[in-house]
């Protein structure tokens, strides 16, 4: 039962996430041949796609819920008073088929939206077999900088540079994951960087 109310929860807050999003997305479309009409040669009539909003609402949605459940689906099996505790003595060794079958369903959700988009299921799987790289990139540099920093925590440390170290490789932390987050955004808006250089460069030269 909690899982229903927790899957519940997931999928109520990332509709309302999808839909701001959307609406920002609508209303920076309008608003920008407007703010931008004094800088272009030529006039731009923007017009709303509901086949756009429609894709991005299940899109949204579908790889909000799908990722949501990747931790979820650890506790399905377990009383709510359980998941308050530490779980030090869990078969962590055995295979979860369901959660393997999560990873698949977000690739395969993932690449049937982008051969949508780019009418190529060559684009579709080497965009996608890019972000699998370097997720497992960073997964492995992360993995390696925790192991290395916990082997290198001098012994003259005081006891609060040791314990906040030490925080960072404890059983259930979120460091690796939160270094592969920050290296993911960091790769978006690198790229977003050279897209506008690229197009201002073509703008100012045209």
């Amino acid at each position: 039962m909690h899982f229903l109310v927790y899957f519940i929860q997931i999928t109520f807050l990332g509709t309302i996430g999808v839909l701001i999003g959307i609406g920002f997305g609508v209303i920076i479309q309008s608003a920008l041949p407007v703010l931008m009409a004094d800088f272009l040669p030529v006039s731009i009539q923007m017009a709303v796609s509901p086949r756009a909003i429609l894709e991005g609402l299940i899109v949204g949605i579908s790889v909000t819920t799908l990722f949501s459940l990747i931790p979820l689906i650890s506790i399905r099996n377990i009383s709510p008073l359980r998941t308050l505790r530490v779980a030090t003595d869990e078969t962590s060794g055995q295979r979860d088929w369901l959660k393997m079958g999560l990873y698949v369903a977000i690739v395969l959700v993932l690449t049937v939206y982008l051969w949508i988009l780019t009418s190529s299921i060559l684009a579709a799987l080497g965009f996608v077999v890019g972000i699998v790289i370097s997720y497992l990139l960073l997964s492995g540099f992360a993995y390696l900088v925790i192991k290395l920093l916990k082997n290198s925590i001098p012994s003259s440390a005081g006891f609060v540079v040791k314990q906040g170290l030490s925080n960072l490789f404890r059983p259930d932390n979120q460091t690796q994951t939160i270094m592969v987050t920050l290296g993911m955004g960091t790769a978006v808006l690198t790229t977003l960087l050279i897209l506008q250089s690229i197009l201002l460069n073509n703008v100012s030269h045209g």
